[in-house]
């Protein structure tokens, strides 16, 4: 695929890749992203990435997660999926502050890119760029790879961000299938 100048995406923070547009999926350097080990370290990681950038107290992490069963554990269940998610992806992915746990704003997402991409392509068909609108709306559909964001994770955990990030990728396809209706759209793209 051509990439676009001027839109990449940002993956690297302590070699941590984060993939949210299908299933949850967390990878270093190698390139490789896998699923997450256990349904807690999937949810509290989902929990602390759509708030990234704010810090979310430890009690609120064990209430949303743990839910009913909360009542009868403490934070330090919280604590102990953490350290958990450090050992395994590096102390970059999740940090602490005085006021809670937070997945820093610079830990990029393919969410990041995909978002970016999807900026680009709407730009280029309101240009009546078919063929860069149809380039950028390709790149941004082939980095999902499940049918809705954060696949796999409650609802109550994610709604805001996958309700965002899902409406957004109908808007891309709507904005690929304008721009293949376009003069000057690749014949490859029409016959699809």
């Amino acid at each position: 695929h051509r990439r676009r100048p001027g839109v990449r995406a940002v993956w690297l923070h302590d070699c941590v890749q984060v993939r949210v547009l299908g299933p949850l999926r967390v990878g270093g350097d190698s390139g490789s992203a896998v699923p997450l080990r256990g349904e807690r370290p999937r949810e509290v990681l989902a929990v602390l990435l759509s708030r990234r950038g704010r810090p979310v107290p430890a009690e609120v992490v064990l209430d949303l997660v743990w839910g009913e069963d909360a009542r009868r554990l403490t934070t330090s269940a919280v604590h102990t999926v953490v350290a958990r998610l450090r050992r395994r992806h590096g102390t970059g992915l999740v940090t602490t502050s005085d006021a809670g746990y937070l997945v820093p704003a610079d830990v990029g997402t393919d969410a990041d890119h995909f978002v970016a991409l999807a900026g680009a392509a709407h730009d280029a068909a309101s240009r009546d760029d078919a063929a860069a609108c149809e380039d950028l709306c390709r790149q941004a559909m082939a980095l999902w790879t499940g049918d809705t964001a954060y696949e796999g994770l409650r609802a109550e955990l994610v709604l805001a961000e996958r309700t965002r990030l899902d409406e957004l990728h109908r808007r891309v396809r709507a904005d690929l299938a304008e721009c293949l209706l376009r003069p000057g759209a690749s014949r490859a793209g029409l016959e699809e």
